[in-house]
């Protein structure tokens, strides 16, 4: 193992790395043939039993694509791409003669990872977000030649990720055209914002108090790591066409982010104020049928009053 790889810390910028990811919002997405196709290439090529490409969160390594397992994810103590994100390439050939590796839960227990090599792949905006890896259960090591192939193998992967970026702006920014959430179908925040300045405008002339309700969904990454992500849109709609029921009383209501919600509500009187919300909120957290499965969505919410 090369000795620049002695620092396993996590990343000086984790913040910026994390944020780079989850932009993406690649994470928890279905199997995808093209990527699919670059680690049974991959495992071929370099004769291993596994091959993937990971993405590494806060918590865990989430596999978007692999050869030899059907893992989807793991916890970070079992992952040894994680190690792999301060450097562009990590190569260990041997882990248990490695002095940090041959403690590592991935070599001590299963899958008994002895040779391990990874390129780092970057977002569009130059953090680390994965590796294409390698891995087998006999030390081995590459060549010159072959770590160039794995390193080749790794930009046609990042190219690929950079490319459904891009596809996923186009998306956004077509969805902004129409100033609608495309899986809500709610407006945006810019429209939003508009209808808000609206009302608070006719609310001056008037003798009621507007409400906005800053609602946000605290187990939706909880929901797209368990169910995925067409279920967590699923759930997402369900809570939109709740905001929208026309027995809620609800004046305007908008995404203004994947997991935050406003709304809007009038009052005469602030001490209609909780007597108010408190349904709508009950409403909103009522379980959820998912395909036999209970989903009980956990919404916490924050109020502004105009005027005051």
């Amino acid at each position: 193992m090369d000795d620049t790889h002695s620092d396993f810390s996590r990343h000086n910028d984790e913040g910026a790395r994390l944020s780079e990811l989850h932009s993406l919002d690649i994470l928890d997405s279905p199997r995808e043939e093209y990527f699919d196709r670059y680690t049974r290439l991959v495992s071929k090529v370099f004769n291993t039993p596994i091959a993937l490409i990971s993405l590494v969160d806060e918590y865990r390594q989430w596999n978007k694509s692999s050869a030899g397992t059907e893992t989807r994810e793991i916890p970070l103590e079992f992952s040894i791409c994680v190690h792999a994100l301060k450097h562009g390439y990590l190569e260990v050939s041997d882990t248990l003669e490695d002095s940090f590796f041959r403690h590592h839960k991935a070599v001590t227990s299963s899958p008994h990872i002895r040779f391990y090599a990874g390129v780092v792949l970057r977002g569009p905006g130059g953090q680390p977000i994965g590796t294409l890896c390698i891995s087998d259960t006999q030390p081995r090591a590459l060549n010159e030649v072959e770590r160039s192939w794995l390193v080749a193998f790794g930009n046609i992967v990042e190219e690929q990720i950079h490319l459904k970026a891009q596809l996923l702006d186009v998306r956004h920014q077509a969805s902004r055209i129409n100033q609608r959430d495309a899986r809500t179908g709610l407006p945006d925040e810019t429209l939003f914002g508009e209808t808000l300045d609206n009302l608070i405008h006719l609310a001056k002339s008037e003798s009621y108090h507007l409400v906005v309700l800053h609602l946000r969904m605290n187990n939706l990454d909880e929901i797209s790591r368990l169910y995925g992500r067409e279920n967590r849109n699923i759930i997402l709609k369900c809570l939109a066409d709740r905001l929208t029921a026309p027995d809620i009383g609800i004046l305007a209501a908008g995404n203004m982010d994947l997991d935050r919600f406003c709304a809007v509500i009038s009052i005469y009187s602030l001490r209609e104020l909780f007597s108010v919300i408190k349904p709508i909120i009950n409403k909103l957290n009522n379980a959820i049928d998912l395909n036999g499965h209970t989903i009980r969505p956990n919404i916490d919410v924050g109020i502004s009053v105009s005027p005051r």
